[in-house]
């Protein structure tokens, strides 16, 4: 089972309130220099405006990822009739992955018997 669900070890380890957090804040941080941009000098300016160039776009992927994520989470809290007031994803998560784990470790008794 754990076969085919790879990412399933690596995604119960994820604290998902912080990565949230810390797409929130490079995206304050980015147009904070945004806004800073104006009153900087001209070269500066220039070199800003190239880092905003690559850096928002990227900022923008990543928020769509933590949107999807999101959306994926209130579908699995609908699936699994939880709270979504209490659900956590992280808990749902690490529940799956010992879930997965107890199966492969219980195919693995059998297969030896």
């Amino acid at each position: 089972v754990s076969k085919e669900l790879p990412h399933l070890e690596s995604a119960s380890r994820l604290q998902f309130e912080y990565l949230t957090g810390q797409v929130a804040d490079l995206k304050r941080q980015v147009n904070d220099l945004d806004k800073k941009k104006a009153s900087a000098p001209e070269d500066l300016a220039g070199q800003i405006e190239d880092f905003l160039s690559k850096a928002q776009p990227r900022i923008e992927d990543l928020q769509a990822l933590v949107d999807d994520i999101q959306a994926k989470s209130s579908e699995m809290a609908e699936y699994f009739v939880v709270d979504k007031g209490k659900y956590k994803l992280e808990e749902v998560l690490v529940n799956l992955n010992s879930f997965v784990k107890s199966i492969d470790e219980a195919k693995k008794v059998m297969l030896s018997v």
